[in-house]
C-alpha cells in the first residue's frame, strides 16, 4: 500500500508499507491491502505503519484529523502528528500535572473543556511514551 502522513507542520512519511493501525474514532483500526474504500476520523492515540518496504515499522503520537483509503492508497491527516523521539516525557508529564491543577481547581475562569482536552493529550503522550520503551526492550 501506499501511505502517507501528513500534518499541518509538515509531510512525516511517504512509504509502501503492508498495514497501517490507527486510532478510530469508534476504536482502533487497522488497514491492510484491498481494504474497503473508507473515510474516517481519528482519536487521539498510537499511529503504527506496519512493515514498510525496508522492513521497518513507523510509530507516531496523532491528536485527531481523518485517515483515507482508497484502493492501495492511504492517506492520513493528523492535527497533530509528532515522533518518539519528538515527545519529551517530562514535558508531557508537567503538562499533565497543570491540566490536573487547573481540573481540581474548578475556578470560573477555568474552560474546563480545555483543561480536560489538555489531560487526555498529555495521558496519551505518556502512555505513547511507555508503549514505543516497552517495545524497545522486547
Amino acid at each position: 500500500m501506499n501511505v502517507q502522513i501528513l500534518s499541518p507542520r509538515r509531510p512525516l512519511a511517504r512509504v509502501k508499507a503492508k498495514s497501517v493501525r490507527v486510532p478510530g474514532a469508534l476504536g482502533a483500526m487497522e488497514i491492510l491491502p484491498g481494504h474497503a474504500p473508507l473515510v474516517s476520523e481519528m482519536d487521539i492515540g498510537y499511529l503504527r505503519v506496519g512493515k514498510t518496504a525496508d522492513s521497518r515499522s513507523l510509530r507516531f503520537f496523532v491528536v485527531g484529523g481523518y485517515v483515507e483509503v482508497h484502493g492501495n492508497d492511504v492517506t492520513v491527516l493528523a492535527n497533530i502528528a509528532e515522533t518518539p523521539e519528538e515527545i519529551d516525557k517530562k514535558r508531557a508529564e508537567d503538562a499533565r500535572r497543570r491540566a490536573e491543577e487547573r481540573l481540581a481547581k474548578k475556578e470560573a475562569h477555568t474552560d474546563m473543556n480545555r483543561a480536560q482536552a489538555a489531560l487526555l493529550r498529555a495521558l496519551a503522550r505518556l502512555q505513547f511514551v511507555d508503549t514505543i520503551a516497552k517495545e524497545k526492550d522486547s
